[in-house]
């Protein structure tokens, strides 16, 4: 979760704030850099490269939406950020996202500052999602298009599936057959010379019986 300096914290206690967003999207030769404050801002001073001497430009939200950051003991949750994607004015956003090399993997960062209702700062920016862009899809409608694209944390986003699964246990169990009864207790049949480990003789006529009682006998052993 973001830390809060002591201005911040301070603005918390007022009856208004006003809260702005700065998003960072590390797409391949077009980067966006986009505030939903009222005007364009440049930070400094605060020591991340991210934000120091680059302008986030102020959007209006109908042309970008930020979806809602959620954070939990795994983690944060996957982030979706909502872009204008007209085919007249937004060919080159269109065409950049029509390529996954110049997207798919890259940095995506978003910072809160809070402001008083007069639209003065309280405090710093701080972090509150830091992630990379997984997937994108084209959503259109009678009077609009929109590009919906999807952030990843860290974990899922490069934390590639094992593909592994119980059915190959036996690979290095030579005396499992759970994933045998499993395929026949799904085919409807009962296991025959399973071995061991389901409690029958390793040789003769085997084990018999339903699979909930074959799974009753596995645990007692």
């Amino acid at each position: 979760m973001p830390t809060l300096d002591t201005a911040a914290k301070a603005a918390l206690d007022q009856p208004v704030i006003a809260p702005a967003q700065f998003i960072f999207l590390d797409i391949a030769g077009d980067p966006i850099r986009a505030t939903t404050f009222a005007a364009n801002v440049t930070p400094s001073g605060t020591g991340d490269a991210d934000l120091d001497g680059q302008t986030f430009s102020a959007i209006d939200p109908q042309v970008l939406r930020v979806g809602e950051v959620t954070h939990s003991a795994s983690g944060s949750e996957t982030l979706s950020v909502e872009l204008s994607g007209l085919v007249t004015i937004d060919t080159d956003l269109l065409n950049g996202m029509a390529n996954p090399a110049l997207w798919r993997g890259r940095l995506a960062r978003l910072w809160l500052r809070i402001h008083d209702e007069a639209g003065a700062a309280q405090g710093n920016y701080f972090p509150i999602y830091t992630g990379y862009m997984s997937s994108v899809a084209i959503n259109p409608s009678p009077d609009a298009q929109t590009i919906e694209l999807r952030i990843e944390n860290y974990l899922a986003a490069f934390s590639a599936p094992s593909n592994r699964s119980y059915l190959n246990q036996r690979d290095y169990d030579p005396l499992d057959a759970s994933a045998a009864a499993t395929i026949s207790s799904v085919n409807g049949s009962k296991v025959q010379n399973v071995g061991p480990a389901l409690g029958a003789g390793s040789s003769g006529g085997g084990g018999s019986g339903s699979f909930s009682d074959m799974m009753r006998q596995v645990a007692a052993q």
